[in-house]
């Protein structure tokens, strides 16, 4: 019946394609009509129910695609691989287990554990196990605080970066005397692939390194960590470093922790419930992540994406690379290894979908040329991103943005260890992009010198022009470290923080409450604060002039931030650089180049407030910038 009815409409309605899929041949099949441009449009109807994952294969330019879920029920791309309940062993009264290899899984589903750049790199290639719909946690010590969602860490007394490949730690017997027992009693030294995840001599960026020896004395633990050829590692430089050992088998202590040993394939679980109420159900409980891509729609033309789920992917849940004239509408997107959404191209729509549960960034939406102007126009709106960094904790945001007049509306963007959004600057050029009416709230509590909404101008601090924040609110980001760390909340948290020299921002009419700092100015020029109101801060606006002192090679005549702005200057589109930003033009010839000038805050309000601002009136005469008509109320 299914294939009559695909027939009929191929054949007495050549203009469109209609397919109705209620399983995975139909999907597979459905998949391959997409190649046929002479059709108008293409529409594919996933009626409630799980199917495999999927690469789309429509590349045409001149026809449509409509891919949704139809019915009251999910209709579920899925990457994950389901272990049968009746797989699984009692081990113990606590904890089961279940010979991976016995059920379809390879050595490549399950990754292995990596290292890699302390700041960009999401360090992210093992599977996940999912358990009710949750990620669970990869065995570890010191366990989360299952109860408040919270992670807990242990301390290095002292550590080293030696020269070559190895960097060394210390804990004391002294100092942390269960913690050196535990180690001992519980044998980190002979587990099969034992690694530990740390911040090491920063509380902005965290790194997982292998655990290549443990040496005991009587006085001090001493692990020694291998860091990989090409890895890039800030070293133990600082004391007080925090850290969890993690895949450690000795570990599975707690409700949701596993470990896979990759030599035998058994995994070892700690369900949160008793495995005799569900080992009897209909219903798979658990699942692991295995496709690298659950739903891959890359290069899609004229297609809209809609009413689906998509989840368990070992890296992205969905792939939408190079797209065009592209709509996500609807899309719930859980359970990714790495990313939720990642999605970069010309005139796209993301709406109305969500993301949770990832490994890494929530939502990578980029787009555009902003050196050449073109591209980009594109519109994420009215979207929620919510605990993302569950495995990488620092720079991997629920927002990161990027590229050439984009717009980002009414977005709720939630509960991550560092940065809410991150974008522009060194993470990725930003021209003419818009934020508007969007939420960014309780982000930023594990770490320190970042902020909710962050930009860094390491690369671009005086190209990224014309960007606009207007009607955001920026709420509850706050540095919550407890115990010991390397810089501890004194490095400072601020709810939007435009980091080394950021320039040409138009920040109006937002709401900053209950931050540690509400916004941070870092020596950048050409800034505008206005109409914004500051509740509950313990400092409304941080301003420093960096670029005159510690952060001065940078700006100087020969410094990277004026050659950025030259090489536009002196490009293709240069005139028009010029004629949109007159103020970059006269920057060679600038006698304050490292100076913040031409920065206004003005017309903002503040209450329950330590201060309005650190820098005093002398400073910012001296520096060019106006700070006037700032009440408090």
């Amino acid at each position: 019946m299914k294939l009559t009815f695909f027939l009929y409409s191929m054949l007495f309605r050549a203009s469109a394609i209609i397919f109705e899929v209620h399983n995975n041949a139909d999907l597979s099949q459905a998949n391959k009509m997409l190649a046929d441009c002479s059709s108008s449009s293409h529409t594919i109807r996933l009626h409630p129910g799980t199917y495999e994952s999927i690469v789309i294969s429509n590349l045409c330019d001149s026809s449509s695609i409509v891919f949704e879920g139809v019915g009251d029920e999910p209709s579920i791309i899925s990457g994950a691989k389901s272990i049968p309940n009746s797989a699984w062993i009692q081990e113990s009264e606590k904890l089961i287990s279940v010979n991976l290899y016995d059920y379809n899984f390879t050595a490549d589903d399950l990754g292995t554990m990596v290292t890699g750049g302390a700041v960009s790199d999401c360090q992210h290639n093992k599977t996940d196990l999912i358990f009710n719909d949750e990620i669970m946690t990869l065995a570890r010590y010191p366990n989360i605080d299952v109860e408040n969602n919270t992670w807990e860490w242990v301390n290095i007394d002292n550590g080293t970066q030696a020269n070559g490949d190895n960097t060394s730690l210390t804990i004391l017997s002294s100092t942390q005397p269960d913690l050196v027992q535990r180690i001992i009693d519980n044998d980190w030294a002979s587990e099969s692939d034992p690694w530990i995840h740390s911040y090491t001599s920063f509380d902005w960026t965290d790194e997982y390194l292998k655990i290549d020896s443990v040496a005991v004395d009587d006085t001090q633990q001493e692990i020694t960590l291998r860091v990989p050829e090409g890895s890039v590692s800030y070293g133990y430089v600082g004391d007080d470093a925090r850290f969890y050992g993690v895949n450690l088998l000795r570990e599975v202590d707690q409700i949701n922790e596993y470990h896979i040993d990759l030599t035998t394939g058994k995994l070892t679980f700690y369900p949160p419930v008793p495995f005799n109420t569900w080992k009897d159900s209909d219903i798979d409980a658990a699942s692991m992540t295995a496709a690298k891509v659950a739903m891959d729609a890359s290069n899609a033309k004229n297609a809209v994406f809609r009413n689906l789920v998509i989840t368990g992917a070992r890296e992205i849940c969905l792939n939408a690379l190079g797209v065009t004239n592209v709509t996500v509408d609807n899309v719930k997107v859980v359970n990714c290894g790495h990313d939720g959404i990642s999605i970069d191209g010309d005139n796209y729509v993301l709406i109305n979908s969500e993301t949770r549960n990832t490994g890494c960034v929530g939502v990578r939406a980029l787009g555009g040329d902003p050196a050449n102007f073109s591209g980009g126009h594109n519109r994420v709106e009215n979207n929620t991103m919510s605990r993302n960094a569950l495995w990488k904790r620092t720079y991997m945001p629920g927002l990161e943005f990027g590229g050439y007049a984009n717009e980002y509306i009414g977005n709720h963007v939630s509960d991550g260890p560092h940065n809410c959004a991150t974008g522009g600057g060194n993470t990725h050029f930003t021209v003419e992009t818009k934020f508007t009416g969007n939420t960014f709230e309780n982000c930023a509590y594990e770490a320190s010198d970042t902020g909710g909404f962050y930009s860094c101008g390491q690369s671009g601090a005086w190209t990224n022009r014309g960007n606009v924040a207007t009607l955001n609110t920026f709420s509850n980001i706050k540095c919550k470290i407890e115990g010991r760390s390397v810089q501890g909340c004194g490095g400072g948290v601020s709810g939007a923080y435009l980091d080394d020299q950021m320039s040409g921002w138009l920040f109006d009419n937002n709401t900053f409450e209950n931050c540690d700092t509400g916004v941070l100015l870092g020596g950048g020029r050409d800034n505008h604060f206005s109409n914004n109101h500051f509740s509950n801060n313990s400092l409304a606006i941080h301003f420093d002039n960096r670029g005159m002192n510690w952060e001065n090679a940078a700006c100087l005549n020969n410094g990277t931030y004026l050659a950025e702005v030259n090489e536009l200057l002196a490009g293709d589109l240069g005139s028009e650089w010029k004629e949109r930003y007159p103020e970059m033009v006269s920057l060679s010839e600038e006698d304050r180049l490292c100076t913040p000038v031409d920065n206004i805050i003005e017309n903002n309000t503040y209450t329950g407030c330590e201060n309005f601002m650190d820098a005093s009136d002398d400073d910012i005469n001296s520096w060019g910038s106006t700070v006037v008509n700032n009440n408090e109320i």
